[in-house]
Order: C-alpha cells, then structure tokens, then sequence
C-alpha cells in the first residue's frame, strides 16, 4: 500500500468514527423525562404510575364525611383521592383533594380524617413571609392558620385548620395577591356555608328584641316576683342572675353550629369587671328565639364556653366540684342535643377526676379539645349592652 491510500483509508476510518459519536450524544441527550405525570411513559411505552386517581364529588364526600364543597361560582372543579397515604387503621385516611378555578384564580383543596390529631398535607413548601392564627366561622369556629409567602415575582397563600376529625387545607399562587382574602375562600367552602339571605333579618331583629324586652321586664320586676311558667324560655337558674343590682346585661351574636344565621348570647356584667358572663344562649326558627339547653341552664354559678362545634355549660357544685354538660345543636338549627354530661372532682390543688355519663367523650379527650376550661368565657361575640339602656 502507497502512502496516498494510506491516508485516505485513515481519513475515512476518522469519519466513521465522529458520525457514530455524534449519534451516541444525541441519543443520550433525548431521553424523555420519567417523572410521574397522567400519561407519562417510559422509553418502552409503559405508563408511570400516578397515586392520584380522579373520583366524583359524591365519592369524595363518602370517603371524608364531613367533606367541603366547591364555593360558588367555581369553575372546572376536579375531584381526586391518592390512597396511597391512607393508614390500615382508617386513620389517617385517604388523601382527597379537589381543585378549581374562581375569579381568575386556581385554588387546590385537600382533605383527610386524621382523628385527634391535625396534618398539614397541603404540599405547600414555602418560607413564610408571614403567618396569623385565624378563626373560621362557617367550620364551627375552627381554629386554623393563614400563611403568605411574597416573592420577587409570585405570592402564595395557604389556609389550613381542623374540624370535627379532620384535616383541611386550601392554597393558592398568583403574580399578586395583594388585599386577597384566602380565609373567605375557605368559610365559603363549608356545606354549612349559607349567605345572609337564608333567614329574615327582620323577623331575627324582632325576635331579639323580645327577648331583650323579657329581660327587662324580669330585671325591673324583681326576681322575687319571677313566673318561670310565664317565662319558658327564661329558666329561674338564669332570672336569677338579675337580682345583681351592679350588673348590666348585654346581648352578642356568634354562629355557634355555622348554618349561616347566628345564635343570640345574652350576658352579664358590670363595665369595670370583665370579662362578661353568657348567662343565655337563644336560636333563632324562623319566627322566635328558644332558649337552649334548658336541661343545664346558665345562671348564676354557670360559665359557657364553646370549640370543636360543640359548647358547654360549666355548672359549680362548689369550690371542687362541679358539671360539664357538653351540648350541640342539632340539624333543624333551633334546639339542643345532649353529647354527654361530665361530672368533675378535684381531689387536690393538682389532680381532677373526671366521670362521663354518657362515655361518649373521654377525660384525655375533653382537656385536649380545651373544653374543660371553666373560664373559656370568650364566646366570640361583640357585646351591646341593652340595660342599662
């Protein structure tokens, strides 16, 4: 071989080799992507597996019973369960999260049973700007957390709480949310959510005032001159209550179930001794107010405090003794269901026992929720004092 077909078989040996080289880069290079997206697959055609599978409202409402609701006005909402998160035991259960979009924006919701104990599963991970502890009214006054995270670009916004069970969360990231209120957002997914317009206002106002005037009447009368027979929604425990010439009366409104139409508190006081004590608690029917646990009426020696949609009357049987008489209300939103009746002792400065009536609420169950507080008088309410006029 001559030296000129020596090199021009070394030349084409060198062109085979860069054509090969530069085939195996590109094959390299366009690998797809495997992450775990709805129809992703494999270079093999096999599908990802993805953990969230779409379900119907209804579906989402059987696996967590006390469920939200999209708010109104909402547009493509989508239902969805992941499973996987769910616990043998039933607690935690299954992951639900629902998404839609409202006036522009897209919010994702989710939800799961997480029995005594509260979860934040929003998938949210952000470092807060800020972060408030807030009150949502239409969740039986549930107490949850409103975080904000402003970036240079994007906010975020995140809303969680807990009621009856159950774990909430609702977030949201725009360009700007600047004055955005997520907590309403949230009231407004309650299935107990309903606007004003649900009740007469006017007929709620003259019903109030009957039993502002009642009051009076009993006050001004004197409490030995008290009918109990011609005042049944006014029970003597409460009356009695009046004989205190120092005290004022006042009267406060809070949705204590969040149906929508809130309950009346009536309260008693002097303006130089507060806090103030809810001596009567009055739902509205659509024509009159009824008095509410009548049962374990408050009164004189009987404190009132309220969380976890339930509320409870403290009755005093002495300096170590006493009641808890824990009551919700019920469906029809006007009268009273018993939920147990706790009777307490303390046997030294240290140590209370507990006895359940019912056994339907537990001791550890009951200081946990915060409802063995006898002076948990902070029902919520802005007070109007009505007498002394």
């Amino acid at each position: 071989m001559n030296r000129k077909k020596a090199v021009l078989l070394l030349i084409i040996a060198l062109c085979f080799a860069l054509t090969a080289c530069g085939q195996s880069r590109q094959d390299t290079q366009s690998t797809p992507d495997t992450q775990s997206t709805p129809g992703s697959q494999s270079t093999s055609g096999s599908q990802i597996s993805n953990p969230w599978q779409t379900i119907t409202e209804e579906q989402a409402h059987e696996t967590v019973p006390n469920s939200f609701r999209a708010p109104d006005g909402a547009e493509n909402v989508m239902w969805s369960v992941m499973n996987a998160s769910a616990d043998a035991s039933g607690v935690p259960g299954p992951l639900v999260q629902m998404s839609f979009d409202l006036d522009g924006n897209h919010y994702t919701a989710r939800e799961q049973v997480t029995g005594d104990t509260w979860t934040d599963s929003a998938g949210m991970y952000y470092d807060w700007t800020v972060q408030d502890e807030i009150v949502l009214k239409n969740w039986s006054n549930a107490a949850g957390k409103y975080f904000r995270y402003i970036g240079e670009n994007e906010y975020a916004d995140l809303c969680t709480w807990y009621d009856a069970g159950t774990s909430y969360s609702l977030g949201i990231t725009a360009s700007d949310l600047d004055g955005f209120d997520l907590q309403a957002v949230a009231e407004s997914m309650s299935v107990k959510a309903q606007p004003a317009a649900a009740y007469d206002t006017a007929a709620y106002e003259a019903a109030a005032q009957a039993v502002r005037e009642e009051f009076i009447q009993v006050i001004q009368d004197g409490i030995e001159a008290f009918d109990e027979a011609a005042h049944p929604e006014l029970p003597w425990y409460t009356a009695a209550v009046t004989r205190f010439s120092e005290n004022s009366f006042f009267d406060g409104y809070a949705d204590f179930d969040g149906n929508g139409i809130p309950e009346m508190v009536i309260a008693a006081g002097s303006d130089t001794s507060l806090p103030l004590t809810p001596i009567a608690v009055y739902a509205f029917d659509g024509q009159k107010m009824h008095y509410l646990c009548k049962e374990h009426p408050l009164g004189e020696r009987a404190y009132l405090s309220r969380g976890d949609g339930l509320f409870v009357v403290h009755g005093s049987g002495g300096a170590a003794s006493g009641i808890l008489a824990l009551y919700r209300i019920a469906d029809d939103g006007w009268s009273t269901e018993i939920v147990d009746v706790i009777s307490y002792e303390y046997t030294d400065a240290d140590h209370v026992t507990y006895t359940s009536e019912y056994g339907r609420i537990s001791p550890e169950e009951l200081v946990s929720r915060g409802l063995a507080d006898s002076f948990g008088l902070d029902v919520g309410c802005d007070w109007n004092c009505f007498y002394p006029a």
